[in-house]
């Protein structure tokens, strides 16, 4: 392990840049992400004691609703890309407390009985919450073969950190009986500390690093559109994830998820039953 700190003196930097300039300097320098934009909560709540949850491959969410139009929320998000020269992890917890509305509207096709909700209406809603994630980001460059051997310039880095992430989420929907259409978006800011790298790394990559990145914290732009079938006990659903930020240390590819939605309360009540 090399002594950060020792470097970063010798060049007369910031210290206020200490921690976000290793971030920049895997972006330049190993093509890697320092940041992947995950899946936002998209669970709708309507009443007071509502509970809804939503499982994916990697993504848990809950929700609560406090009142008819306060809730809570929370998600655990677990992320990793591997690559042939690069692996990245990570770990992301997010809670947060907002407020919602929906409205009662005519069904757009009434000769559709599936199309319908309570029934032969529609539901028309918006929210807004605010929110405070906290995690752990880790990523690797492994040593690349070249000329009958490893090139000495690429040797093996790793650099890993923690991260706070406070944000506001909103969403707008449209919901049926059997059908719901969500659209999302989070506006937050990350910030990067107790970093820590291993491996080899030279005065001109943290040169390099210095000139992309000026200060901290990182913003970062997030959308999200979800397309939900099913009833209100369970729901599948698919959804995908796109940045709206230009920043190099975001990952700029989108991400696809499927899993469930479930109402707590009706699904217990539904299992008791069938026993």
């Amino acid at each position: 392990m090399f002594n950060i700190n020792y470097i970063l003196v010798s060049m007369k930097m910031p210290t206020s840049l200490i921690y976000i300039v290793f971030i920049a300097l895997f972006a330049s320098s190993c093509s890697s992400d320092f940041y992947m934009p995950r899946q936002s909560n998209l669970l709708i709540l309507e009443n007071k004691n509502d509970l809804k949850a939503s499982l994916s491959y990697n993504h848990a969410q809950v929700a609560y609703g406090l009142t008819n139009t306060i809730g809570l929320k929370a998600d655990y998000s677990f992320l990793r890309q591997e690559q042939a020269r690069n692996d990245r992890r990570q770990l992301m917890g997010n809670a947060g407390i907002g407020f919602s509305t929906n409205k009662v509207i005519p069904a757009l096709i009434t000769k559709v009985p599936k199309l319908n909700s309570h029934p032969k209406l529609c539901l028309i809603g918006a929210e807004i919450y605010g929110n405070y994630g906290i995690g752990r980001i880790s990523t690797t460059s492994k040593p690349e073969f070249f000329g009958g051997g490893f090139s000495p310039s690429q040797g093996s880095k790793t650099f890993e950190a923690n991260l706070l992430n406070p944000n506001i989420s909103a969403q707008v929907y449209w919901q049926t009986r059997s059908l719901t259409l969500n659209f999302g978006m989070r506006y937050g800011w990350l910030y990067y500390f107790d970093a820590s790298g291993f491996g080899d790394f030279t005065v001109r990559e943290l040169e390099l690093a210095s000139s992309i990145v000026e200060d901290s914290p990182v913003t970062v732009l997030n959308y999200d559109l979800q397309v939900s079938k099913g009833n209100d006990i369970v729901e599948t659903f698919a959804q995908v994830t796109w940045s709206g930020s230009a920043n190099p240390l975001i990952d700029q590819r989108a991400s696809f998820s499927f899993g469930l939605k479930m109402n707590i309360p009706k699904l217990l009540n539904s299992i008791k039953r069938i026993k």
